[in-house]
């Protein structure tokens, strides 16, 4: 087992790539799971057979289902499958649509500087006609992000993922 500086690790070519998308506001992550606030209602689930397979009432697989946060530019196109309660009133009842979905916009961005570890955090808040989000995404050098949402009306829930370049539908081709 050997042990990786974060020096090293921050002028690794996998940083280096993976921190200019960063910079260059043009990159989406892929969600492979979501981690939902465990609760009560969430917990009942586990009895019965609605649980995906690879998927528990704690975190559920992604991996074949749509989703994206995309950051291009100055806009953002987010759309999140979500799991977990919704805190109180004002999104329809019986609404067959519950993932988190944005584009647009948002309110305030902001991306910190690296960290000693390599770390890169952005930070997002956003409305629809719904309700209001904050973004919380930390981004790990070799490409790897945590997407932390909190919402005005559901509990929180976290996303894990992959930073890609965004490609282009004519060429199928990594946009630079």
């Amino acid at each position: 087992m050997s042990c990786t500086s974060s020096k090293d690790i921050i002028s690794s070519q996998a940083f280096k790539n993976t921190d200019a998308l960063i910079l260059q506001q043009n990159f989406i992550i892929d969600s492979d799971m979501a981690y939902p606030v465990a609760s009560s209602g969430l917990q009942s689930l586990s009895n019965t057979n609605l649980i995906l397979q690879g998927s528990t009432v704690n975190q559920f697989n992604l991996i074949g289902n749509d989703n994206h946060f995309k950051v291009i530019g100055d806009s953002i196109s987010v759309y999140l499958p979500y799991y977990g309660e919704q805190q109180m009133g004002g999104l329809p009842y019986n609404n067959n649509n519950v993932s988190i979905q944005f584009d647009g916009i948002p309110n305030s961005f902001e991306i910190s500087d690296v960290d000693t570890k390599g770390v890169r955090v952005l930070k997002f808040n956003f409305r629809n006609a719904m309700e209001s989000y904050k973004a919380r995404i930390q981004i790990y050098p070799r490409g790897t992000a945590s997407i932390m949402i909190n919402s005005s009306h559901r509990t929180p829930i976290r996303y894990r993922g992959i930073v890609k370049a965004i490609e282009t539908k004519e060429e199928g081709v990594a946009s630079n």
